[in-house]
């Protein structure tokens, strides 16, 4: 079901192996899995804020912050600058010199479950440096034409040109594209945040809601690769600059997105079993998972993955590996045990 669980992984968790998202909450298995809270309850969900999926700071490199491995590949000799929104004052951005000409430079992204949420938030510093070659000037794309941002020239393609000339469009996967006509001004740093519930889309400026349209027609964003900076057929692309890419499987509240636009994005470190082995008699459980020095965790068991009780609240950290054996609450005779792990 292509929702980032093998089929053993489901069947211990409980979850349809046929749906990528069995209660239906808009959160993929995998991710309320990873995140702790339960895969067959709509009214359980991971907070919002925890659902990083993929981060990029350009910082000469786009490797993936979120912990999740959605790496990212530099097309057509993309290169990084000292060009920077002052919200983040050190460090560097992705420099797209798409002119036209060769308008396939920027990033892609290998596809990947966790970013076909159909609740999600996407949001990017950019730059532009001029009024774009086109009307559509790929900010984001992905594969088959699902979700795309792009920047350009309003009146091509059907809206009110802005005062600037230059406005933020959309596609949600079928249609025509929607229009925002929202101004962005040309040599000017923005942050901008795409947030798609069930009801609509919302589109916040600096951390203001600047326009709210139709939602995603599909169920998905999309299920193949991604791009930055330019379609995923490699033209049509950005000139300009972009920093502090984010997305997050969940849409963020309006004080979540105004608290990224005014910093630096600090993801939520994905934390994973690494070990897990449980004695003949049943008497105890020794786990073990990644981590990092001098921080401390809270890990919590359960039977049905509905109720949780707390083993321990302060396990201090092992350094890159924890390990703890829990003797005292795993239940005898109990044939399926769960356990999560949270840092403090």
């Amino acid at each position: 079901d292509h929702d980032g669980l093998n089929d053993k992984a489901e069947q211990s968790a409980g979850t349809n192996p046929l749906e990528p998202d069995t209660d239906g909450d808009g959160f993929l298995d995998s991710l309320e899995v990873a995140k702790g809270s339960n895969p067959k309850d709509n009214t359980s969900a991971p907070p919002p804020a925890s659902a990083l999926v993929m981060h990029y700071h350009f910082n000469d490199s786009v490797a993936d912050q979120s912990g999740f491995g959605n790496n990212g590949t530099l097309v057509n000799d993309a290169v990084y600058s000292d060009d920077v929104p002052a919200a983040l004052p050190v460090g560097k951005s992705l420099q797209l010199l798409n002119d036209g000409g060769t308008e396939k430079q920027g990033v892609t992204i290998a596809a990947n479950p966790l970013l076909n949420s159909r609740l999600f938030t996407l949001a990017y510093w950019i730059k532009p440096t001029s009024a774009q070659t086109g009307a559509l000037d790929r900010l984001t794309g992905r594969a088959a034409f699902g979700f795309e941002t792009a920047v350009g020239n309003a009146s091509s393609v059907g809206g009110t040109t802005s005062p600037s000339g230059i406005t933020l469009s959309y596609y949600i996967g079928s249609g025509a594209w929607n229009v925002t006509n929202v101004e962005i001004i040309e040599n000017e740093w923005v942050h901008a945040a795409w947030v798609s519930s069930d009801a609509q889309m919302d589109l916040y400026l600096n951390g203001e809601l600047a326009y709210s349209g139709p939602a995603a027609l599909d169920t998905t964003p999309g299920q193949g690769s991604m791009t930055i900076g330019t379609s995923y057929l490699f033209g049509e692309g950005f000139e300009g600059f972009m920093d502090d890419f984010s997305l997050y499987a969940a849409a963020l509240s309006a004080a979540d997105v105004a608290a990224i636009a005014g910093s630096v994005v600090v993801p939520v470190d994905s934390i994973q079993f690494t070990g897990f082995t449980r004695s003949g008699d049943g008497s105890s459980v020794s786990l073990a998972w990644n981590s990092k020095g001098g921080r401390t965790y809270a890990l919590d068991y359960s039977t049905d993955l509905k109720t949780w009780l707390g083993v321990n609240g302060n396990i201090s950290s092992g350094g890159d590996t924890t390990t703890f054996s829990d003797t005292v609450f795993p239940p005898l005779n109990q044939s399926k045990l769960f356990y999560r792990v949270r840092q403090n």
